[in-house]
């Protein structure tokens, strides 16, 4: 991932100088558009992949599923995605709360639902007893 920017612009140039066509499914547009981050203004602990899904879910408004397929061949899970972004702002990036609960579906009643079930089972070390506490329309995607 650290040197894909620049290995992407190198082959959409050849390709340019031999008149060789890129796909335009291929993502070379928006892989050109996002700046590389630059490791020193990275948090702490925040490798590339996570602070560049968090930029450009924060930054660049891209969609979970989006970023998933950004620059990868084989895409990521989307909730690895969510994963990056929430280390990010542990971390202390900025997020924009209300899109992401919006986006992951996360409703005040829900949110409730689980703190409810998390009192009653006493601990929020393992998810499984608190997923049996919780109706079945209420997804832990984490």
């Amino acid at each position: 991932s650290r040197y894909s920017g620049t290995f992407v612009q190198n082959i959409a140039q050849f390709s340019k100088q031999l008149n060789l066509s890129l796909d335009d499914s291929s993502g070379v547009e928006d892989m050109m558009s996002v700046p590389k981050p630059v490791n020193n203004s990275l948090p702490r602990n925040l490798g590339d992949a996570k602070f560049t899904s968090w930029e450009l879910w924060q930054k660049q408004e891209y969609s979970f599923k989006k970023i998933a397929h950004f620059r990868r061949a084989v895409p990521i899970k989307e909730q690895t995605v969510i994963s990056y972004i929430l280390d990010a702002a542990r971390d202390g990036c900025e997020m924009n709360w209300n899109r992401f609960f919006e986006e992951t579906g996360l409703t005040p009643e829900i949110a409730s639902q689980i703190r409810l079930a998390i009192a009653k089972v006493g601990s929020r070390e393992r998810l499984k007893p608190i997923k049996e506490e919780l109706p079945e329309n209420v997804i832990l995607p984490l």
